[in-house]
C-alpha cells in the first residue's frame, strides 16, 4: 500500500510494507486526511503515527522509514551535498531551533577573545521543528561526550539539512534559530550558512539567540507565528466547511444520524482551532471563524430536531445556545432555539427567543425572524388580510396580552412596521 510521507516541505511517495486492510481503513480515517485534498497533512501523518505508535504495523512502517533514512545518511557526502539547491523547499511557516541539553547544564561565557566552556558530561544536540498539535518534532538529534566543537556543530547542521531522521527529507527552513550556547561559533556557522542564505534569495535566514540581529528576528518570527496561526485556522475551517457540506446533504435527505455525525465532525475541527493561537488571529479572521462555527452549531441543533431515534431536544437546545454565543448576529441560532422550544410545546419561550434576536439592530429587519415571530403569534395562520380582524389581533399582541406586550415592547424594524400597518 502507498503512503505520502512528508518531509518539512512537500510529500514523498513511500511504499509501506505489510499493512493489513483493517489498518488501511484506520489510516484513511477522516481525522488524519484533509477532506479537500485527500492527502495526509504533515502534522496529521505524524500525529497518526504517534497516536498509533503501539500498532505493530505502524512500528514496521516507522522502522522501514528509519532504515531508508539511515541508508540515505550513509550514501550522502556532506562535503559535496548541493545545499544551495534546496532554496525551493523553503516554506514561510517553517522554523527550526537548534538547542543543547546536558546533564551538566553548561554555560558558554564570552570574555573578550576568550571563550570558556565549563562543565563536563553527556551533551545532546537537537534540531526541532515546532508543532501545532504536540511537542516539537525532532528533525535531527545527536549525542556528544563533551561540549560540541565548532566543526561538530557545523556537521550537525549539515545532517539536519541533508540527512534528517525519518520521516523528514532534505530541506531548508524559513528560520533557523541557534541556541545562545553557540554564540562563540558564530563565525563558523556563518561560513557554512551564509552562502546558502545568499543562494536562497533571502528565503532562508538564520540567527543566534541574543545576537544583535535578534530584535529583527523576534519581530519577524512574531509575524511568522501570526501567519502560522492563520494558516492553521484556515486549514481547519476548510476541513469543517467540506464536512459541513456533506452534513447539509444528509440533513436535506432527512438522514439524521449521518447529518449529526458530520456536523459534529465539523464542530470538532473548529473547536481544535479555537483552542489554539486564537489571540494571534486578526479580527476579520475571527469574524469569519465565529460565523462558520455558529452555522455548524445551528445545523447540528436542527439535525437533532429531525424525527427519528436520533432526535434529542436537549442537545438541540445546547447547540442552539452555543451558536448564539459564537455569533450573536447569525439569525439561525435564534431560529433553532425557537424550534427547540416549539418541540417542547413552549410557545412562549419560542417567541422570546425570536424577540431577543429582533431587538438587535443588525437583525431587526431579518425577514426570516419576522415571519417566524408572526407565525408563532398567530398559531401559524399569519396576519389577517381583513383590516378589522388584523386590528383585533394586533391589539391583542401589542396591548391586551400582557405577557406578549412586555415581550415585544422594544422590538422595532420590520416586525413593528407589519404590526402598525394602516388601512
Amino acid at each position: 500500500m502507498s503512503y505520502y510521507c512528508p518531509g518539512t516541505q512537500g510529500f514523498r511517495h513511500i511504499e509501506c510494507l505489510n499493512l493489513h486492510e483493517e489498518n488501511d481503513r484506520v489510516i484513511a480515517g477522516r481525522r488524519y486526511i484533509h477532506p479537500l485534498t485527500g492527502r495526509f497533512g504533515e502534522r496529521n501523518l505524524r500525529r497518526f503515527m504517534e497516536d498509533n505508535s503501539a500498532n505493530p504495523d505502524i512500528q514496521r512502517f516507522l522502522a522501514h522509514l528509519s532504515l531508508r533514512s539511515q541508508k540515505r545518511a550513509l550514501a550522502t557526502n556532506l562535503n559535496t551535498f548541493p545545499y544551495n539547491s534546496l532554496y525551493g523547499t523553503v516554506e514561510s511557516e517553517v522554523v527550526w531551533r537548534v538547542w543543547l541539553d546536558s546533564d551538566s547544564n553548561p554555560q558558554v561565557i564570552n570574555s573578550g577573545n576568550v571563550t570558556q566552556v565549563p562543565g563536563t558530561g553527556r551533551y545532546r544536540l537537537y534540531c526541532d521543528v515546532p508543532s501545532f498539535d504536540k511537542d516539537n518534532f525532532h528533525r535531527y538529534v545527536n549525542d556528544y561526550l563533551k561540549f560540541p566543537e565548532a566543526e561538530e556543530l557545523v556537521v550537525f547542521l549539515k545532517r539536519a539539512i541533508a540527512t534528517p531522521k525519518a520521516p523528514f527529507v532534505p530541506g531548508l527552513p524559513f528560520f533557523l534559530l541557534v541556541s545562545k550556547d553557540f554564540r562563540c561559533y558564530e563565525s563558523a556557522i556563518g561560513k557554512f550558512l551564509d552562502p546558502i542564505q545568499l543562494h536562497s534569495r533571502q528565503r532562508f535566514g538564520w540567527w543566534i539567540e541574543g545576537a544583535p540581529t535578534n530584535a529583527v528576528f523576534e519581530k519577524t518570527i512574531g509575524q511568522t507565528e501570526i501567519r502560522k496561526a492563520m494558516h492553521y485556522h484556515g486549514e481547519q475551517m476548510a476541513k469543517a466547511t467540506a464536512i459541513k457540506a456533506v452534513g447539509n446533504l444528509a440533513y436535506g435527505a432527512r438522514r439524521a444520524p449521518l447529518a449529526i455525525m458530520r456536523f459534529t465532525e465539523a464542530q470538532t475541527y473548529l473547536e481544535e482551532a479555537k483552542d489554539r493561537y486564537e489571540e494571534k488571529i486578526d479580527n476579520e479572521y475571527k469574524r469569519r471563524f465565529s460565523r462558520l462555527y455558529s452555522i455548524v452549531l445551528s445545523n447540528l441543533a436542527a439535525a437533532y430536531l429531525l424525527p427519528g431515534e436520533s432526535r434529542n431536544i436537549s442537545l438541540a437546545f445546547g447547540n442552539a445556545r452555543k451558536a448564539i454565543l459564537a455569533d450573536p448576529s447569525y439569525p439561525k441560532g435564534y431560529l433553532r432555539l425557537a424550534r427547540a422550544h416549539q418541540a417542547n410545546n413552549d410557545l412562549s419561550n419560542a417567541q422570546r427567543a425570536i424577540a431577543e434576536a429582533l431587538r438587535r439592530p443588525d437583525l431587526r429587519n431579518e425577514i426570516g425572524l419576522v415571519e417566524t415571530l408572526i407565525d408563532l403569534q398567530t398559531g401559524g395562520k399569519g396576519l389577517p388580510k381583513d383590516y378589522e380582524a388584523f386590528k383585533r389581533m394586533a391589539q391583542n399582541i401589542l396591548h391586551d396580552d400582557r405577557e406578549s406586550a412586555i415581550r415585544v415592547k422594544d422590538i422595532g424594524g420590520l416586525w413593528r412596521e407589519r404590526m402598525n400597518r394602516s388601512s
